[in-house]
């Protein structure tokens, strides 16, 4: 069976789309299928020599009227996707991440070609403009007024940077997609928590092509063994961006002057929350930039516990993941699909979105008693061996291409004997 994994980005760029469509790629290789790659031409990629990066798009310039215009309808990738389809003729096209990038125009692409599609929703863009479900400054957004493709909410409460100018080009984007009735196109959704499925049912998504399926630990990681030592910090990994609710993380540590905390990643919001440290003097806080893997393994490995203090609709939270893999608990908002993956008390800590005051609690809850954190990360680890290896994965998506593959190969017959 031929697979071809689209994804904005084919490189480590710190988001989790990118890093899920390759792994289910490399994931599927080793299961003997045939595996290709179509994104933006971003480098560097997974890949340097990728024989078929020839017929990657550019990557559209946001700060052009053109760029702006390509944020819409990529017409660049529709056409080279074309291309590539016909010469390496995929049994299924699996979609994950376009917004605002390859865009809806390579589902058109599929459509036109006839190809089956499945597309995993890595974030909420089907149902609210900016995709992380926060309602300008007015925090959390629980009406999801916009689900149902209503633009007006997300321009009056300048949702997207408290910007009007961006918020109202965000909402229009939205439109075009809900109107278009691109989401119509692909055969299959997967949706890595209940969270999300419940949403994309709310917003008119159909039932019927909706599947829930949790997202993995990669097999280099479950490769690693848990480490229950540390060197006595915590630690923050990944964008560095106003849905991740930074600021409340830097609060509660400069109630704890004592306790060390990591911050690993790179983002549009570093350079305020380095600015926000410095006014809070924090000298406990260290930011680290963007990391490589084996960097990033050793960071999690001599860390006491993960913090994802997320004040946006979390679909999953990939770092659990990793922190699990390693042994070590994690501190996380009450927030979208994070419950699904943190047990409060059992292989870490829930609170409450944006309260630095119970983030606080939670940490000198682990700091001050290491038999609790250790308790923890060897639960952590149990989660992950029992609900988030390869092989679950691997299973239940096979399942879905087969079983959609089947329909659609049984559609195509009887539309054939209609025609005799």
């Amino acid at each position: 069976m031929k697979i071809l994994l689209i994804n904005n980005t084919f490189g480590n760029f710190g988001g989790g789309s990118e890093k899920v469509s390759y792994e289910t790629g490399k994931i599927l290789r080793e299961k003997s299928f045939e595996v290709f790659f179509f994104s933006s031409n971003k480098k560097p990629y997974y890949e340097k020599d990728y024989i078929y990066n020839i017929f990657f798009p550019s990557e559209p310039n946001k700060y052009n009227l053109y760029g702006l215009f390509r944020m819409f309808y990529n017409f660049e990738a529709e056409k080279k996707l074309t291309r590539l389809l016909k010469i390496i003729k995929p049994d299924v096209v699996h979609i994950n991440n376009i917004a605002h990038n390859l865009t809806v125009s390579v589902l058109v692409a599929c459509k036109k070609n006839n190809v089956p599609v499945v597309m995993t929703l890595h974030d909420s863009h089907f149902a609210c403009p900016t995709g992380i479900l926060i309602k300008g400054k007015k925090g959390y957004c629980t009406k999801m007024s916009c689900a149902n493709g209503n633009i007006l909410p997300c321009i009056t409460n300048k949702c997207y940077s408290n910007n009007f100018l961006k918020s109202s080009i965000a909402a229009l984007e939205f439109w075009f997609r809900k109107r278009g009735g691109f989401y119509n196109i692909p055969d299959a959704f997967i949706c890595p928590s209940n969270y999300l499925y419940n949403l994309a049912v709310k917003s008119g998504i159909r039932k019927d092509k909706l599947s829930v399926i949790n997202n993995f630990a990669s097999p280099e990681y479950l490769l690693n063994k848990p480490e229950y030592s540390n060197q006595n910090y915590f630690l923050y990994a990944g964008r560095l961006v106003k849905e991740k609710g930074l600021e409340h993380l830097l609060e509660a540590f400069s109630r704890m002057p004592e306790i060390k905390l990591k911050i690993a990643g790179e983002g549009v919001n570093k350079k305020a929350l380095e600015k926000l440290a410095g006014k809070l003097n924090l000298s406990n806080v260290e930011f680290l930039g963007l990391k490589t893997l084996s960097e990033l393994e050793l960071l999690y490995k001599n860390s006491i516990a993960t913090i994802l203090p997320s004040v946006c609709s979390e679909v999953f939270g990939l770092t659990i993941v990793e922190s699990f893999v390693f042994g070590k608990p994690v501190i996380a908002s009450n927030i979208g699909g994070i419950p699904e993956v943190i047990s409060d008390n059992y292989n870490g800590f829930l609170v409450s979105p944006g309260n630095a005051e119970e983030i606080k609690q939670a940490v000198l809850k682990l700091y001050n008693n290491n038999p609790l954190a250790v308790e923890m990360g060897i639960n952590a680890r149990k989660t992950i061996e029992e609900r988030f290896t390869t092989e679950i994965y691997f299973e239940k998506l096979v399942t879905i291409y087969s079983t959609f593959l089947k329909n659609i190969r049984n559609l195509k017959s009887k539309l054939i004997l209609q025609k005799k």
